[in-house]
C-alpha cells in the first residue's frame, strides 16, 4: 500500500516515468482479464486503452478507498462489460449473406413431410433444466466481477471463483426448504461433474441446512468426499444415503471405492 501511495503521488505529480511505470505493471494484465469479457484481441487491446485514459481522467479523483490495482481494474471491467454490450448488439455484415443451403437436413425428413425422430433439441426437459439452473439467478455482481479478475490474473482457481460465478440461490418467502435442498443437490451434481468437489461439498453441506434427511443430499456430500479421499468422513453419510436409497448406483459405487 505504502507503494501505491509513492506511485499515486509520482502520477499526480505528472512524472512520465511513474506512468510508465504503472503501464508495465499492469498493462498486460489488464489486456487478459479483457480478453475473458470481449470477443477479439483487439477488441481487449481497445478496452485496455480506454482503461489507461480512464485512469488518467480519474487519478486526482481516487479517494484510496481501495489498493490502486483494484480500482484500476474495475475501470476496465466497467469499460469492457460496456463494450461486450455494445458488441453484441453489432450484427457483422457476412451473417447478412445469403445462403443457399438449407436449415435443416432434408433427410431429416420421412416421405410424409414428417421427423425421423425428434430433434435433440426438442428433448430437452425445459422444466427441469430451469429448475437445475435456479440456484445462479441471484448473483452478487460486485463480487463475481472480482472473482473474474482474480481468476483471470491466477490469484485463484477456478473452483475457488465458483463460489461467486454461482453462489447458492436465495431463499425466496414462501420456498419450500425442501424444495431449495433439492435444487442445491441438483446444482452440486453439476459441480461434481465438472469436477468441483470442494464447491459440490458446499451445495451438499447448504442441501443438509434445509433438509437434514435428504437421502441425496447425503449421497452427494459422501461422494464430494470420497472423490477427494476423505473416506472416514464419506462412509457415513453414504451409509445413511443408501440406508434410505439402496438403489443408488453413485453412491454404491463411491462407498465400495471407500471399501478398505
Amino acid at each position: 500500500m505504502d507503494d501505491d501511495e509513492a506511485l499515486l503521488r509520482r502520477l499526480r505529480a505528472g512524472e512520465e516515468e511513474a506512468f510508465e511505470a504503472l503501464i508495465a505493471r499492469y498493462d498486460a494484465s489488464l489486456r487478459r482479464v479483457a480478453r475473458t469479457f470481449v470477443r477479439t484481441p483487439s477488441a481487449a487491446d481497445e478496452v485496455a486503452q480506454e482503461t489507461w485514459l480512464g485512469v488518467l481522467k480519474g487519478l486526482h479523483g481516487f479517494e484510496g478507498r481501495s489498493s490502486l490495482r483494484t480500482w484500476i481494474f474495475m475501470i476496465l471491467a466497467n469499460r469492457a462489460r460496456t463494450r461486450a454490450v455494445r458488441d453484441a448488439r453489432t450484427v457483422p455484415f457476412s451473417a447478412l449473406e445469403d445462403d443457399d443451403r438449407a436449415a435443416v437436413d432434408p433427410s431429416a425428413f420421412g416421405d410424409d413431410g414428417r421427423w425421423r425422430s425428434t430433434p435433440k433439441r426438442l428433448e430437452v426437459d425445459p422444466q427441469g433444466k430451469l429448475v437445475a439452473w435456479e440456484p445462479f439467478h441471484k448473483v452478487n455482481e460486485a463480487e463475481l466481477l472480482r472473482a473474474r479478475i482474480r481468476q483471470a490474473l491466477g490469484e485463484i482457481s477456478a473452483a475457488e471463483a465458483q463460489g461467486a460465478l454461482a453462489p447458492a440461490r436465495a431463499t425466496m418467502p414462501g420456498d419450500d426448504p425442501r424444495d431449495v435442498a433439492r435444487r442445491d443437490v441438483k446444482l452440486g451434481l453439476m459441480l461434481l461433474e465438472k469436477k468441483s468437489f470442494a464447491q459440490a461439498e458446499k451445495s451438499a453441506e447448504r442441501a443438509l441446512s434445509r433438509d437434514p434427511e435428504s437421502a441425496a443430499a447425503h449421497a452427494l456430500l459422501g461422494r464430494a468426499l470420497a472423490a477427494t479421499g476423505r473416506c472416514a468422513k464419506a462412509v457415513p453419510e453414504l451409509d445413511r444415503a443408501l440406508a434410505a436409497a439402496p438403489g443408488d448406483e453413485a453412491a454404491q459405487a463411491a462407498r465400495k471405492a471407500c471399501s478398505p
